[in-house]
């Protein structure tokens, strides 16, 4: 399988609470983030927000899509929402939100390896493409995200840790 460790930062101009207050809410991704094509709750979380577990579906800017459902292992109102993932891709994503002062700094560090025959067979040669492509989706989710709470995004980075 191939494997990926993608790291993402955004400097977000808002409160804490506002960005989890979107960031925390996975059904409402379709709505503002155009790469996220549905979230489908298959099980519920239970009382500490933890254990639902989720379908998404995601287009790409490269001709493919992916799908994988995400179990809630870890929720720590605004600071931690991290899940693990099943499907087409399989590993953890974890969102961290930190307040620091006048904006947000949102992390999201996404270790996955790919379950998918073709991505395997072609990541040696095609793993330049697929770090650009994750790049681009991450990227339009921070400018989605600030111009859905009507904010500045004052920094975005991704970082590719393999």
């Amino acid at each position: 399988m191939a494997e990926f460790h993608f790291f993402t930062t955004w400097d977000i101009e808002a409160p804490i609470d506002a960005v989890w207050g979107v960031l925390g809410d996975a059904a409402r991704y379709p709505t503002w983030w155009k790469y996220v094509q549905d979230v489908s709750e298959i099980e519920p979380n239970n009382a500490d927000g933890i254990g639902g577990l989720y379908l998404y579906k995601w287009k790409t800017a490269l001709p493919y899509s992916l799908a994988f459902e995400m179990r809630v292992t870890g929720n720590t109102p605004p600071h931690l929402l991290e899940a693990h993932a099943d499907g087409e891709l399989a590993g953890v994503g974890r969102w961290e939100l930190k307040d620091m002062g006048s904006f947000t700094r949102v992390t999201y560090d996404w270790k996955i390896s790919s379950k998918i025959t073709w991505m395997n067979l072609f990541a040696p040669v095609a793993r330049p493409a697929f770090t650009w492509n994750h790049g681009v989706v991450m990227d339009e989710g921070g400018r989605a995200l600030t111009a859905l709470l009507g904010v500045k995004l004052l920094s975005a980075t991704n970082i590719t840790l393999n």
